[in-house]
């Protein structure tokens, strides 16, 4: 089989309306596929799914000119704005026409890398806590990549997490004060 074609619209000739499309990269120095990205606005598309770090800024050559040319109906990322200008995703999302799964950086690698491997769910210790009975951990989370990670959910993962520190005499990972976990338990020797 030949992959290879004589241009970027060639190459994405073939990609249908509603498909999920990838755009690898991270950070503001890094190559991206541009010339597919710009054929793929100019083909018109349409209820596109992106999967990407981000959008990029406005006007970046990235998924955020499919997002400003209105052909992206689901953002699947690790981050969906940046602090600064507004963007056409971020309208789109507060108007609720484009939908937005936000994903950890980590999690969303490795639903890519278990997507092209065939596998359909992996574990993660992410949100981990321990058992409420203090029998072995299984504080594991089973990741599908159609997860749905709500605010709820999160909170109560925290709260699990928080209390099978404690039980280890470590302070919670998350401090009121915002600083760093230190061990609840005096060492022996130490002054009062």
């Amino acid at each position: 089989m030949n992959k290879i074609v004589a241009s970027p619209e060639q190459a994405v000739a073939d990609i249908p309306d509603g498909a999920t499309v990838a755009i690898a990269g991270f950070g503001v120095g890094h190559r991206f596929a541009t010339s597919l990205i710009c054929a793929l606005r100019d083909q018109r598309t349409k209820e596109l799914t992106l999967v990407c770090n981000s959008l990029g800024d406005a006007g970046a050559t990235r998924g955020q000119i499919l997002a400003e040319n209105h052909q992206v109906k689901k953002l699947i990322a690790a981050f969906s704005v940046r602090p600064g200008t507004p963007t056409a995703s971020e309208e789109q999302i507060a108007a609720g026409t484009m939908e937005v799964e936000l994903v950890p950086q980590g999690i969303l690698v490795e639903r890519c890398r278990a997507g092209g491997a065939g596998i359909p769910a992996f574990y993660s210790p992410t949100g981990a806590g321990g058992d409420r009975r203090g029998g072995r951990d299984r504080g594991a989370r089973r990741h599908h990549p159609r997860a749905d990670r709500s605010a709820g959910n999160l909170r109560v993962a925290r709260r699990q997490d928080d209390a099978g520190r404690r039980r280890q005499g470590v302070a919670p990972a998350r401090t009121a004060a915002g600083g760093s976990a230190a061990p609840l338990r005096r060492q022996a020797g130490a002054d009062a």
